[in-house]
């Protein structure tokens, strides 16, 4: 029912294959053969269920919260985890998860040791995971098979990846620096097959290396969702899907204009998007709106960013039909005015950190549907839950969702993830009519995207 190939351009491709009296069930490949209805693959199916990672590690800023082996959080323990006693930097729920990890972690301990109190960037820990299990060949995965990516045109890449091979080189001990001879390949192909793990919130808490789930190719739209528990992914399709149709999933955040995610897939993933969406969105991007600032005017202004990454620079594609905007002097004050907001929250997102600034002054630049203020509204959003001001954080809430809405995206994981928010924040103003709504949309998302067996869903339930 479900078929893996090899291409030139992608990852791979997995698509959806007539069934034959031949096929029959059992891997990950063909768990969602028994979904089949006459020859579609029905939306809520598992293409892909419980696929443990080839190798993976807790993003550097999470160690001490975030154990190793299967990515709990200590607030979910509602304890410490227990730190490793050789190097100290590491983190395990237990003593069974530290020495379900230890053939991987032994040799990580001695060079962690070797150059306390440093600990290595994320991906140079990561590579060295993946090359040392390379080593030892455990036949689990051959990842010289997958994609590899052509080499870097942007200088700036190009200097990324030798750094991370300069760290490594430093990490590594004498006894292994014989590995660094197949690690410019290795950094190459994993940089463009592996995936950031999110833990129940939808937060960043490692990366992961997988095998099946390398060969499934991106879409801005995609037809499937990846999500996770713990380290094991687990993706399913989001709509009925006919015979020979290819699965898709999402590698970066929808939530960013069409010009990002194409530089950012260029960048990392080295290929230029064609997907459906993005062809879409060519002349037109809905998360691309400004404010008119004629007064009473509710006019929606249209550009495109002109050097992305870049939040700044941007070109005006579409003026207010009631020429609010047609004197210049007054189009290159609104653009001065326009440009500083948008660089006080693009710089705020490089930073992690929440916007400073006035909200009312932002919102009268730019709409609650401009990818700016998405990002504006959850960092408040966060601030405010994480000082108690629930009232606060539930308007806020209410604003996030709206990003969702105009990229008509329904059944985003991460747009059930922000429902479920919605609906605790409700619970806790005591708004039971908005409750019992927003509940009932989490449900219906969170259901199809995560599935009835899953973590969030039981909280969804819980709630409900």
């Amino acid at each position: 029912m479900l078929g893996v190939r090899k291409t030139v351009h992608g990852r791979g491709s997995f698509w959806v294959k007539k069934k034959t009296t031949k096929e029959t069930k059992g891997g990950d490949e063909k768990s969602g053969e028994e979904a089949l209805d006459g020859e579609r693959l029905r939306k809520g199916t598992d293409v892909i269920k419980g696929k443990r990672p080839f190798a993976h590690v807790v993003e550097k800023a999470k160690m001490e919260t975030v154990c190793q082996t299967c990515f709990v959080q200590c607030e979910q323990l509602r304890r410490p985890l227990q730190r490793c006693a050789g190097c100290k930097a590491l983190r395990y729920c237990s003593a069974a998860c530290q020495k379900a990890d230890w053939k991987d972690h032994k040799p990580e301990c001695a060079a962690l040791k070797r150059i306390s109190p440093v600990v290595p960037a994320t991906f140079v820990m990561f590579l060295a995971r993946i090359l040392r299990k390379m080593e030892r060949n455990t036949g689990e995965m051959d990842v010289l098979q997958l994609h590899m990516p052509g080499e870097p045109s942007d200088p700036q890449q190009q200097r990324g990846l030798f750094a991370i091979l300069e760290h490594l080189r430093h990490f590594l001990p004498d006894a292994e620096k014989h590995l660094l001879k197949s690690a410019y390949p290795v950094l190459r192909i994993t940089s463009a097959n592996s995936f950031g793990i999110s833990g129940v919130e939808g937060n960043n808490l490692g990366v992961g290396l997988y095998d099946t789930v390398s060969y499934i190719n991106h879409s801005c739209a995609p037809n499937c969702s990846i999500t996770f528990s713990g380290v094991y992914a687990r993706v399913r399709s989001v709509h009925d899907l006919p015979p020979n149709q290819e699965l898709t999933i999402a590698y970066i955040d929808p939530c960013d204009p069409r010009a990002k995610r194409r530089a950012h897939l260029k960048s990392q993933f080295m290929f230029d998007c064609e997907c459906s969406r993005c062809e879409r969105e060519r002349d037109d991007d809905p998360l691309l709106t400004l404010c008119c600032p004629g007064s009473g005017c509710d006019q929606i202004i249209k550009y495109q960013l002109t050097a992305p990454p870049d939040d700044t620079a941007f070109e005006v594609t579409k003026k207010c039909e009631r020429g609010h905007l047609d004197d210049p002097a007054t189009f290159d004050s609104w653009s001065r005015k326009v440009k500083r907001v948008l660089g006080i929250i693009g710089e705020a997102n490089k930073a992690r950190r929440p916007v400073q600034g006035d909200m009312a002054s932002f919102e009268r630049l730019l709409p609650p549907t401009n990818y700016l203020m998405h990002i504006a509204y959850t960092g408040v959003l966060d601030q405010a839950i994480g000082t108690g001001q629930f009232q606060e954080a539930l308007q806020w809430a209410r604003k996030v969702i709206l990003v969702y809405d105009a990229l008509n995206s329904p059944m985003d994981p991460l747009r059930g993830i922000e429902l479920l928010r919605v609906a605790k924040l409700q619970a806790l103003a005591r708004d039971g009519r908005g409750f019992l709504e927003t509940i009932q949309k989490a449900v219906d998302v969170i259901r199809l995207t995560h599935g009835e067996d899953s973590v969030v869903y039981q909280q969804v339930l819980a709630l409900h």
